[in-house]
């Protein structure tokens, strides 16, 4: 057997066993947590629903995967011929449907249980007393709700290095580039179906938030309508009294669409009163020099008046100014090489602003750009998804080897065939 032989061999005895050892951590999933009748009691159905979700159905999935794998690998005698295919084919029949309806409740589940962790006293002991079990091995809740996400998202990167032990004359080669196209166009899908959930439910929400009294009111729910950011920002000008001049502040709070800004100040603790509002196309953003208020520029070309407007706001940290120039200016391509800084995340963090994305232990970004006070704006390698995350979270990837690596399979998992 040849060397590179022997590291395919690995490297599908992998995807085995790592989905054996993840379908155990279902089980105590299932078996300790889901199943407490403490636990169930102590919240209601909703938030048990969004708890535990369809955990049921996906550890019923993983299962027959693993099954399917185990009677590949008793049937070969010593050498497996190849387990890409089972792979194709649980894709295909759409036996890894129950992850796409899990990871849709994502959100529903990190507000779920903040809520209760933050709120019930009962719920909190109850769990601490599950998690100190053996069989959790010292791990929360937490760590097993997020193993789904985890677990379809990684398929492609095991795929991928089957495929990479693969001589391209190989049959097995062709079908190893099916299943990597496969599993990545279904992280893809669970990714799309969580965000669309989300976005949706934000927008009922935000319809009812927006008070268009003053302003000309548009139909603000829309299939194609998301928010991108949302905050609260000072807006500072200069005013004369008397003769004197002075600097006169002012707290708006804006809400910046994937098509249009709404600026509003705040009338109540969840209501808002909109000033004014202009079309993303008639918007841009300008640094302001010099500056150590953190502090730009915002131009409306065209108001709701259709007027043209400039206004000072000011940001409590560079992280915040950056984000939102960020999130005004158009996106423009960011080269990248391999001397471009990566990192991986070392602590997950669950998160539901709309710049931000969950972080996954182990998951690695490229830095695009970073903050002074500590803040990156980063690729994800998996799907190439962009967020900002906080440094505390992640250490930096030091090896020009390693580098090299990720960014090899970051055009194979973005269908690039071209290596860097």
């Amino acid at each position: 057997m040849s060397s590179k032989e022997k590291k395919r061999q690995e490297a599908m005895f992998e995807l085995i066993t790592s989905e054996s050892s993840y379908l155990r951590s279902l089980n105590v999933l299932v078996n300790c947590f889901m199943s407490s009748e403490e636990l169930r009691a102590c919240i209601t159905s909703t938030e048990y629903h969004h708890l535990f979700s369809n955990v049921e159905n996906v550890r019923a999935a993983s299962r027959r995967f693993h099954s399917a794998l185990m009677k590949r690998r008793k049937s070969s005698s010593i050498v497996i011929d190849d387990v890409s295919d089972i792979v194709i084919d649980q894709v295909k029949s759409n036996r890894f449907a129950p992850y796409i309806t899990y990871c849709s409740n994502e959100t529903y589940q990190q507000r779920a249980l903040q809520r209760l962790m933050r709120e019930n006293e009962t719920f909190v002991d109850i769990l601490r007393k599950l998690e100190s079990s053996q069989q959790c091995a010292g791990l929360p809740l937490h760590s097993f709700l997020l193993l789904p996400m985890q677990r379809i998202t990684r398929l492609p990167l095991l795929i991928d290095t089957i495929r990479q032990r693969c001589d391209v004359t190989m049959p097995q080669y062709d079908v190893a580039s099916r299943a990597l196209r496969e599993t990545t166009n279904l992280v893809k899908i669970c990714n799309e179906r969580a965000k669309s959930l989300e976005r949706t439910e934000h927008m009922i929400q935000l319809q009812q938030q927006l008070e268009f009294k003053s302003s000309r009111s548009f139909p603000l729910v829309s299939a194609q309508r998301y928010l991108l950011k949302s905050g609260a920002l000072i807006k500072s000008s200069d005013e004369s009294v008397l003769g004197f001049r002075r600097v006169s502040k002012q707290e708006l709070n804006l809400f910046l669409f994937n098509d249009v800004l709404i600026i509003t100040r705040k009338k109540s603790k969840d209501t808002f009163s909109v000033t004014d509002y202009c079309y993303k196309n008639r918007l841009s953003a300008r640094e302001i020099i010099d500056d150590v208020t953190n502090s730009f520029v915002l131009i409306l070309e065209k108001n709701q008046e259709g007027q043209r407007i400039e206004m000072r706001l000011e940001a409590d940290k560079p992280n915040i100014k950056a984000r939102w120039m960020m999130a005004l200016q158009p996106q423009v391509p960011h080269k990248i090489t391999r001397e471009t800084m990566q990192v991986e995340v070392i602590r997950s963090l669950l998160t539901d602003e709309t710049d931000m994305t969950s972080l996954k232990v182990m998951d690695v970004y490229i830095v695009i750009k970073t903050t002074p006070d500590g803040w990156i704006f980063g690729e994800r390698l998996s799907d190439g998804c962009r967020a900002w995350l906080p440094s505390t979270h992640v250490k930096e990837i030091l090896s020009e080897r390693i580098r090299q690596r990720n960014l090899q399979r970051r055009s194979r998992l973005l269908g690039e065939e071209t290596l860097i």
